[in-house]
């Protein structure tokens, strides 16, 4: 008996594994760009582009992604970067010089009501984000908090240097969303002994999706599908229980 304890406890824990596995493969996340980009505010500069639709458009990183196809987390943790050369790639605010940036905001929007969890932010170099409020919308009318973060400043890139900077990913509970919302507070700037430019910069941003599977062909009968792993365990269990009783009628 203890023989047959020792197995069913195996089984168990495969199954554990399998159902596990087969859990995380449901919920893979799939990258994200937004289909509109709005800004309250934008630099603007003759013979230059700093437009908020700079930061949607792939446009400065060093590789690119597929929107809607491409895994989020393996997407990130194989290090895209973005360029720090500004001009057609990133965003800035206007100046404001020494009074208050709070109450600039940038409002991104989905192309449909979209179930997003978090999303990757490349925080401009030069002038960056700083403290800034997350706020979703359904209806592009009412928005509702998410979180409050404050972005780690990207290496600054000193004049006539390019210095590439890595996205940082900011992550929160599963939300449906038609529009995405910053609402920033400050932005630390470059040093003043650099520029005495005070505005704020994005350089990309992308969202961490769960999208509904594509529709497939219709099916009166749908099976719904199982684990590799069950099958394998029903057999392997049924053939348990058929030793035990088989070992009792013997005893």
């Amino acid at each position: 008996m203890i023989l047959y304890q020792h197995i069913g406890r195996k089984l168990v824990v495969a199954l554990g594994f399998a159902c596990a596995a087969y859990s995380s493969q449901a919920i893979a996340s799939t990258i994200v760009a937004p289909v509109t980009a709005v800004a309250s505010s934008e630099f603007i500069a003759s013979g230059f582009d700093f437009s908020i639709e700079n930061t949607i458009d792939k446009s400065g990183l060093s590789f690119g992604y597929v929107s809607g196809v491409t895994d989020f987390d393996a997407y990130l943790a194989s290090g895209p970067t973005h360029t720090s050369n500004a001009n057609g790639n990133e965003w800035f605010s206007e100046n404001f010089g020494g009074s208050s940036v709070a109450g600039l905001t940038v409002t991104y929007g989905f192309s449909a009501l979209t179930s997003i969890n978090g999303f990757a932010l490349w925080n401009e170099d030069f002038a960056g984000l700083g403290s800034t409020l997350l706020q979703y919308s359904v209806n592009g009318s009412t928005y509702t908090d998410l979180m409050t973060i404050t972005p780690v400043p990207s290496e600054f890139a000193e004049a006539g240097e390019v210095v590439p900077y890595l996205a940082q990913v900011f992550s929160f509970s599963l939300t449906d969303m038609l529009f995405f919302r910053l609402v920033i507070a400050d932005c630390p700037g470059p040093p003043p002994s650099e520029s005495s430019f005070r505005g704020c910069g994005i350089g990309e941003v992308a969202f961490s999706a769960i999208l509904p599977p594509p529709p497939g062909p219709v099916d009166n009968n749908p099976v719904v599908p199982l684990p590799a792993a069950l099958p394998l365990f029903g057999s392997a269990l049924g053939l348990f229980v058929w030793m035990g009783r088989r070992r009792k009628s013997c005893s």
